[in-house]
């Protein structure tokens, strides 16, 4: 009895194991960016009116200078045009990016109208006294 339980336990591990280097396998960050950029994330959420853009950088290694060059708040009015409703740019926006790290997250918030359709467009950057890169990235359309 007490050796059926052992051979049961130890398969229990074994699979438990092997589903765990797949989940590792398959959570394995993306390749990296650049020489400046590792990895990069964002999201933009709506809430009573309100947009969050929230996101984040992973420099490759510490950074002079990472985080946002600039955030594009952007509205579909009722045509099938986009207009910017709202920039949000470094310098003038200091939170947008931080110094001397490796890593910056933050976020940004618009207030706009109810039944309108709104996405971001995020360019990131990080630069040191080697040199610097940006990407530019959209979020996905909310409604509000």
């Amino acid at each position: 009895m007490k050796k059926r339980l052992l051979s049961i336990v130890s398969a229990i591990l074994i699979v438990s194991t092997l589903l765990s280097t797949v989940a590792i396998a398959t959570m394995a960050p993306p390749t990296r960016s650049s020489a400046y950029i590792n990895a990069y994330a964002k999201t933009l959420s709506a809430s009573d009116k309100k947009l969050t853009v929230t996101y984040s950088i992973i420099g490759c290694g510490v950074m002079t200078s990472i985080g946002a060059s600039s955030i594009k708040i952007y509205e579909k009015n009722g045509t099938a045009a986009w207009t910017v409703v709202k920039t949000f740019s470094y310098p003038s926006d200091s939170s947008l990016r931080s110094s001397k790290t490796t890593v910056h997250a933050s976020t940004v918030t618009y207030t706009g109208t109810a039944g309108r359709q709104y996405y971001a467009e995020i360019v990131f950057y990080a630069g040191n006294s080697n040199g610097s890169d940006t990407r530019t990235v959209t979020t996905s359309i909310v409604t509000i």
